[in-house]
């Protein structure tokens, strides 16, 4: 992802991009977005490197300072955030960018009452919340709409924005377009109506569903029933200050599906008896005579049918817990986006439809990605503050399509007989749907009908059938089924072929590997999986000549001899085994060369680690040596450090150790009383410690060794590797 950093008039100064080492570079990102308020916030870290466009001491790093901005392109729209902080230290800079400005951001908005009903622009004209931030309204789904509101106290010009868009039911998000040159082309701020069933607000409807396991990392669930209340009375206020209550009002209750009266009005209060009886206001409705909980509501009209239809809205949301939904995953959606959700780790299952509340996203670290998932409910919970809402039942469409499958025969044939016949059905829940299908065997369309039917005659061994649901024009769900063929085998038993090796023909004083003298191999085949203990066991054959090279003939007679030895017990198969290792072995001695070979590299070896001794040795004498020295100009730092900087290095003596290390924060290391690490962009990627050596990635380029074996390039094959026995050490 390519960063460019603008002046703070917006001119193009220097570019940040990982792919290019010309260029700085950054690590640590985090871009998030808020459906709350419409905008998001980019955090990074650059390391301060010099590059060839500097100019004298003048670094491109120098540019990220907290007049700066950072823009980016994302899905083909461009970001553009302002540094707001930064935090800096020799190797690294981090910088904190905001895609607002400082007025809607810093700047208040004094308290106002409007004079008369109005709409959303002529309540951000008379706040003054557009004109001196350059923001202008894009996109305004409640245009027409208008109320009356006052604000008492004051507010930052973003906070106001954001009240005012609540209460007018809205939601916005904030959208910055820039020239070619980089100029600010238009910053406007997009007003939607809020999410409902009939309006998506922020965002749109994604057909992507998150599953519990898959996309869904996890799922809470918090049901509050910290604010419930069951009575409220409302009061307004008319142009003279007196209070307007309800009580002149007519009869008025709401009865639930179930014919039960849920709301009703008495005198100047609404009531929900349902919720006093579910949720009394001392302990149980039977302990004492006024089980409810009462709330006072003022509420801005002096018009008793909308203090009353506002009172009834408010306790209909209030009168039931809470229950609401976060859920954590990461999908690749934008924000205010609606999705299904299923979750089958709770019983019953949840089926839900949320909204992409936050989204953290790293450009350079995926792994970091999260996306926050909240219902509307949630988020009006949050917004709010106060208010609680009940949960909505369990809508139909939010269920997934599910395709289960039946035959009438099974999935597991035998010798290519048999068929079975596959007959799939369509549900949404526990309703079945109907639809058209589509069949394919192993990735190949077949066709169209309601039933498929599986011949063992027509594959081989495994089948895989996939058959897809479509409505209308469209794919619903898909599902496999793998069908199986099995065939008839005989009977036999296992068997087991161990080699030993002599320096006698009779093989006597064996060893399990060749050691040096040893011009005799001896095999032995048994059924009890046991490597038989006596020299008697085996039949042995030369397989190195006066010359030092290998007797094949000698190898022909080992066949010969397994052959006259093979009773009824063995079946051809295994003899056919038998004589296939027999040309296995033939072919390892072969690529061992000689005994005359293996002693060679055998000394190597014991060269190798009587020099590696040697130098280890002299290392730690060095390492006294120098101990010794530094002793007689020994300085006591304290709590501080001293640093010694050059070219492009430096070393740094402190408490914690000794560091060595590269000026651009590129690669160091440091050593401490119980700890060797090594660094690469910051990160720690090996150490050495309590005599472990632990290392990210590695590469030994000619050989390593552990315990009495050693692995190393074959030298007649460079692209084998082989693994040696070079003894104890």
């Amino acid at each position: 992802m390519l960063l460019t950093i603008h002046d703070t008039n917006l001119r193009k100064v220097a570019f940040i991009d990982n792919d290019k080492q010309a260029t700085l570079n950054y690590f640590n990102d985090t871009w998030t977005r808020y459906l709350e308020t419409g905008s998001s916030t980019f955090d990074f870290t650059v390391f301060k490197k010099a590059i060839i466009s500097d100019i004298g001491r003048k670094r491109a790093y120098n540019h990220l300072n907290e007049k700066a901005f950072v823009s980016f392109q994302y899905k083909g729209k461009t970001y553009l955030h302002t540094i707001r902080k930064i935090e800096e230290n020799e190797q690294v800079i981090k910088c904190y960018g905001i895609n607002l400005n400082l007025e809607l951001i810093n700047e208040y908005a004094n308290p106002y009452k409007s004079p008369k009903a109005m709409t959303f622009k002529e309540f951000c004209d008379a706040m003054g919340l557009l004109s001196f931030s350059f923001l202008k309204i894009g996109m305004n789904e409640i245009s027409t709409k208008k109320i009356s509101a006052e604000w008492e106290g004051t507010d930052t010009k973003l906070n106001r924005l954001l009240s005012l868009a609540k209460k007018f039911g809205a939601e916005i998000e904030f959208d910055t377009h820039l020239n070619a040159d980089s100029s600010i082309k238009s910053f406007v701020v997009n007003v939607y109506h809020e999410n409902d069933y009939n309006h998506q607000g922020v965002g749109r409807v994604s057909s992507t569903i998150l599953k519990y396991g898959k996309n869904l990392k996890t799922l809470t669930r918090t049901v509050d029933k910290t604010n419930v209340y069951n009575m409220v009375r409302p009061t307004g206020r008319d142009d003279q200050g007196n209070t307007v209550t309800i009580s002149n009002l007519g009869p008025w209750s709401v009865k639930n599906p179930k014919g039960e009266r849920e709301f009703y009005q008495s005198g100047e209060g609404l009531f929900a008896p349902l919720s006093m009886q579910m949720y009394p206001a001392a302990f149980t409705s039977s302990t004492t005579g006024d089980q409810w909980i009462r709330k006072d509501m003022q509420v801005e009209s002096a018009n008793p049918e909308i203090i009353r239809s506002t009172a009834y809205r408010e306790l209909k949301k209030n009168c039931y817990p809470a229950v609401t939904y976060e859920a954590e995953g990461f999908a690749d959606l934008d924000i205010g986006d609606t999705v299904q959700v299923h979750d089958d780790g709770f019983s019953p299952t949840l089926l839900l439809e949320m909204r992409v509340s936050e989204q953290a996203i790293s450009f350079t670290n995926p792994a970091n990605n999260k996306t926050t998932f909240s219902n509307a409910k949630a988020l009006e919970n949050r917004l709010s503050g106060g208010i609680q809402q009940r949960l909505d039942q369990m809508i139909e469409d939010a269920k997934p399509y599910i395709i289960r499958i039946s035959t009438d025969n099974g999935t597991v044939f035998k010798n290519g007989q048999g068929q079975s016949v596959v007959t799939p059905t369509l549900l949404k829940g526990n309703r079945v749907i109907n639809s058209g299908w589509r069949w394919s065997v192993n990735g190949e369309f077949r066709t169209t009908s309601s039933r498929f039917i599986v011949k063992a005659s027509e594959f081989n061994q495994k089948m895989v059938l996939e058959v897809s649901a479509w409505i209308g024009n469209k794919e619903v769900a898909t599902e496999q089924i793998t069908f199986i063929d099995t065939s008839d085998g005989e009977n036999g038993l296992s068997s087991y072929t161990y080699y030993a090796y002599s320096a006698h023909a009779d093989g006597r004083d064996m060893t399990t590997l060749p050691v040096e003298g040893s011009a005799y191999i001896g095999q032995a085949t048994v059924t009890n999986g046991v490597r038989p203990p006596s020299h008697t066991d085996y039949v042995w054959a030369k397989f190195k000549g006066d010359d030092g090279k290998i007797n094949t003939q000698q190898l022909e007679e080992i066949n010969q001899k397994i052959e006259s030895k093979a009773d009824n017990t063995l079946t051809q198969e295994q003899l056919n085994a038998l004589s296939e290792k027999a040309g296995i072995i033939q072919a390892e001695l072969e690529a061992k060369a000689s005994m005359d070979t293996v002693s060679q590299w055998f000394a190597e070896f014991q060269q190798f680690v009587k020099d590696n001794a040697a130098d280890k040795t002299l290392s730690e004498q060095n390492l006294l040596t120098l101990t010794q020295r530094v002793a007689s100009i020994d300085v006591n730092l304290g709590d501080m450090a001293q640093r010694w900087s050059f070219l492009d290095s430096y070393m740094k003596a402190g408490e914690e150790g000794l560091i060595i290390g590269k000026n651009d924060g590129s690669s160091s290391v440091r050593v401490s009383d119980n700890r060797i690490s090594f660094y690469s962009a910051g990160q720690e990627v090996a150490y050495i410690s309590g005599g472990v050596l632990q290392i990210d990635n590695g590469v030994f380029t000619k050989t390593l060794q552990i315990g009495r074996f050693r692995e190393e390039q074959y030298h007649l094959n460079l692209d084998m590797n082989v693994i040696r026995y070079v003894g104890g050490i």
